[in-house]
């Protein structure tokens, strides 16, 4: 799911016709759209701002419309002979200000990585995400060899980031995956792989 300011939410609703999903809790409204795979998440604050105005005054009454429901194999359970099985791994990391790579060495003989959430993060701290080889080199040959970068100086908004993709990233046993966390203080922070296990 993609977090987006109200500004670019309403630009991407208004373009492709969506319906906006909304929920009210306390001082916010939290705001969804839906197009296809894609998600997209924005929060908007009741402080009587242009935002607030804005969405009350044209979207709120054309809003939570029910959205056709459609299964695609994105979404299925199989994967041509192979059965999926949520595997979502969390872990904390003490991060210092300044850059610190963080690690999660895959334990499943084989996943479908489709999406990550940040939780504790300050406004403007940024990351990289990057896939490695094992140190025997077992997929490429070359040990700890680069195998693909999915994040480029990624900007986190406060408290929480989430990410899914519409297609997945195969990861297998061994494989390591490095965020290049660049934090502007000390604190913990933690991460949450959204990861199917593939089985026969």
């Amino acid at each position: 799911m993609v977090e987006l300011p109200w500004t670019s939410f309403k630009a991407f609703v208004d373009a492709r016709a969506l319906s906006i999903q909304w929920v009210e809790a306390d001082s916010t409204y939290f705001m969804f759209a839906f197009d296809g795979p894609m998600a997209l998440r924005c929060a908007v604050y009741k402080d009587s701002g242009a935002d607030q105005t804005a969405f009350e005054a044209t979207y709120q009454a054309l809003g939570n419309k029910p959205i056709p429901s459609t299964i695609s194999a994105f979404t299925a359970k199989t994967f041509g002979t192979k059965k999926l099985f949520a595997r979502n791994t969390g872990k904390q990391f003490a991060v210092a200000a300044g850059s610190n790579d963080l690690t999660y060495t895959a334990t499943f003989a084989w996943v479908k990585f489709i999406g990550l959430e940040l939780v504790g993060s300050e406004a403007l701290d940024t990351g990289e995400l990057r896939v490695y080889d094992d140190a025997a080199g077992t997929y490429s040959g070359v040990p700890n060899a680069l195998l693909n970068q999915f994040g480029y100086t990624m900007n986190f908004p406060k408290d929480f980031y989430s990410r899914s993709s519409p297609f997945d990233a195969d990861l297998y046993v061994g494989m390591v995956m490095k965020i290049t966390y660049v934090s502007a203080s000390a604190k913990t922070i933690g991460i949450n792989y959204i990861m199917n296990e593939v089985k026969t």
